[in-house]
């Protein structure tokens, strides 16, 4: 009876501890989103706000199983900022056999792009961040706006920006926070 108190005692010590985690574990600290799921951080440009994703009125989309919005920030009331989402990789859907990786990630950006009117690329680099994170990004010009899409890329996931600005300049303030994604323990 003793050695059952003994184990039901230890095993409540590290019960709190043993809540699985979700892909959506994220929380706003000061000026940064940190997801302890992916073990991230993520500090926006001061130009931008972080922005409330349930204000999004996204719940109409059924739920996935293989992408989760995480965090959102925007310039002020202007439809520019950053979305920053995570997609499970080698998932496959209705559409399609499932990315497979960042460069296939990348090609369906391309793909969907491509649909528009008139749209071109800027510059394309596959910078290794300073935590050793690999990337990749590629800016370009869609209808005469600037945006870009960063890639992140993680064991069986990809943590994915798409930014949008009004400049240049801001774009690149965006991209540079992007690819400074942080590793935390």
């Amino acid at each position: 009876m003793r050695r059952w108190f003994v184990f039901l005692l230890i095993a409540s010590f590290f019960a709190p501890n043993a809540i699985a985690q979700a892909p959506t574990d994220g929380r706003v600290e000061s000026s940064a989103y940190v997801n302890t799921f992916f073990h991230i951080s993520y500090q926006w440009p001061k130009i931008l706000q972080a922005y409330d994703t349930k204000s999004l009125a996204l719940s109409q989309l059924p739920p996935s199983d293989h992408e989760w919005l995480l965090f959102t920030a925007r310039k002020g009331s202007e439809p520019y900022g950053v979305i920053m989402l995570a997609e499970k990789l080698n998932v496959p859907t209705q559409h399609s056999k499932g990315t497979k990786s960042a460069d296939d990630f990348m090609i369906s950006v391309r793909q969907e792009v491509d649909k528009w009117a008139s749209w071109r690329v800027v510059s394309e680099s596959r910078p290794r961040n300073a935590d050793g994170i690999p990337m990749m990004e590629m800016d370009y010009i869609a209808n005469g706006e600037v945006d870009a899409a960063v890639v992140a890329e993680m064991p069986g996931f990809l943590i994915v920006f798409k930014c949008n600005a009004k400049s240049a300049s801001e774009l690149a303030e965006m991209t540079k926070s992007a690819i400074a994604l942080h590793h935390i323990k």
